[in-house]
């Protein structure tokens, strides 16, 4: 919260220059910058004169590189302010002089990116913007770029499909409202649960390990990698080996002579996720068997 107010009081404190003024500043850079008038004007930074009157807040050099007096006067690259070799501070307070948004506050305040020294100009370019909210280059390719363990569980046989460009990082990776926090837009389960609301419940009859709430560290990511995975459906390990982790029942390797002792687990508790008619999460085609009928597996 401090760096945030911060950012606040300095923003405030800045003094207010005529707008003609500014607009003359900002031509005489773009005359000698005329590369940079080029790529400005296809996005939101685009100088505008006639904006003047709109609603729409005019952008100008200055807001970003400070008083030009003296580079005007003297153009060299040691009398004008650079952002890009800012400290990560001023960086920032530059950007949130007109990105006032959830966004910058809370890259500020929880980030681990900012406290990684990571800032704003490392995803996004003002002057070389290639993809869409000004980035390097699109967002899945910008993530990877430093996320390479990441881009390794990609290339596995079963995975989310951003290679693909169906799902991208910030589908599920948004700003974290808690340090430490992965960048989940709330929680992991809850973006999960955005194309998965089949498995969200509420259940009657619900798997503690789906529920985030019920273990530490618990809910999709203690069964699924959701980046990659050598298993299917995401699973960190093969199924039997994953359900042994919790649950070693000693009767699944003796009853019925032991013709369940190798059987995949999912082949009768099916409902794993969660279950409204049964609390060990069979499936009605387990009742045409019979199973419901011995002792052991009555409801």
């Amino acid at each position: 919260m401090a760096v945030w107010l911060l950012v606040l009081i300095l923003t405030v404190s800045v003094p207010s220059i005529a707008s003609s003024d500014l607009s003359q500043t900002n031509s005489t850079c773009l005359d000698c910058h005329s590369d940079y008038a080029d790529n400005l004007s296809k996005t939101v930074h685009r100088f505008n004169p006639r904006a003047a009157d709109s609603k729409l807040r005019l952008v100008y050099c200055t807001n970003c590189h400070g008083d030009a007096a003296k580079h005007l006067e003297e153009p060299s690259a040691e009398n004008i302010v650079n952002p890009a070799k800012s400290k990560i501070f001023d960086l920032v307070k530059t950007c949130s002089a007109c990105h006032a948004s959830a966004h910058v506050r809370e890259f500020s305040e929880t980030n681990i990116h900012f406290r990684q020294n990571v800032s704003c100009l490392n995803c996004h370019s003002i002057h070389q913007a290639k993809a869409e909210a000004l980035l390097l280059m699109p967002s899945v390719s910008l993530c990877l770029s430093c996320h390479a363990e990441i881009e390794q569980k990609l290339a596995n046989p079963f995975r989310h499909p951003v290679n693909d460009r169906v799902v991208k990082c910030i589908d599920c990776h948004q700003i974290s409202l808690q340090p430490g926090k992965s960048f989940s837009s709330t929680r992991p389960d809850q973006s999960c649960f955005g194309c998965h609301a089949e498995f969200q419940g509420p259940f009657v009859f619900e798997h503690g390990a789906t529920q985030e709430y019920s273990i530490e560290k618990a809910g999709c990511v203690s069964c699924h990698d959701p980046h990659g995975s050598t298993n299917p459906r995401l699973l960190l390990q093969p199924v039997k080996q994953l359900c042994r982790q919790c649950h070693d029942i000693p009767k699944h390797r003796t009853a019925h002579g032991g013709i369940y002792a190798n059987r995949n687990c999912l082949e009768c508790h099916t409902d794993i996720h969660g279950s409204y008619t049964d609390r060990r999460f069979f499936n009605e085609s387990a009742l045409a068997q019979n199973c419901f009928l011995v002792g052991c597996h009555g409801s």
